[in-house]
């Protein structure tokens, strides 16, 4: 969690009377990672420039709150730089630790919240995969009637062939009936041609026949 008071607190050297000098604070590192979260607003943060104090690598310190642990609310100077890696470590606490049951307190709001936040992500989670399920749900019905649209204008296609089938169907029909109509009719034709030719032959042959009997 956050660092308490045991995190060493850099010696500040008392200025002397007169010109007004700059002092660089000497102690022990804290680890980088027990070096407290911190939040700043417009009444508390910013790096204090006009600060006598300067830290080991010779920069201003941070104005913060601490906004983690037991510790949540403390101001403290805190190194500038943003990369937590890259911090020299020295923090100097302003405010004295809370009391104990304060801490108590402290710690079991951070951890309803951090129960509040698992739950709101458990809840996020659900949703979005709630939601997935109906985008994919939505993207397969989309599908279907696609589909379905599809298979109504073959169906009307398959109707307006069958039905251009029904007149190509009559239409060769009747024009059967037609052709046979014709050959009947050339048929009887050629029958009554056939019956005169036989005839007209038939005259003929007693025409000769008469003539020879009269030459003799």
């Amino acid at each position: 969690m956050g660092v308490g008071d045991s995190t060493v607190r850099p010696n500040l050297v008392a200025l002397p009377p007169g010109p007004r000098r700059k002092v660089v604070l000497n102690g022990a590192r804290s680890s980088v990672s027990s070096l407290p979260d911190g939040i700043e607003d417009s009444h508390w943060g910013s790096v204090v420039d006009q600060s006598l104090v300067l830290y080991r690598h010779g920069k201003h310190p941070h104005r913060l709150y601490a906004w983690e642990g037991k510790h949540t609310g403390r101001r403290f100077l805190g190194c500038p730089l943003k990369d937590k890696s890259e911090r020299c470590g020295f923090v100097q606490w302003l405010d004295e630790e809370w009391p104990q049951r304060a801490q108590e307190v402290i710690l079991t709001l951070w951890d309803m919240v951090n129960k509040s936040i698992e739950k709101a992500d458990k809840n996020l989670v659900d949703m979005m995969a709630e939601q997935a399920l109906k985008n994919e749900a939505k993207e397969q019905k989309e599908i279907l009637e696609a589909e379905k649209e599809t298979w109504v204008r073959e169906k009307q296609e398959l109707v307006r062939d069958k039905e251009q089938l029904k007149v190509r169907w009559r239409f060769s029909q009747s024009c059967v009936s037609a052709l046979q109509a014709i050959v009947k009719t050339e048929l009887e034709d050629k029958k009554r041609i056939w019956i005169v030719v036989v005839c007209l032959i038939g005259v003929v042959v007693a025409m000769l026949f008469g003539v020879v009997l009269k030459m003799k």
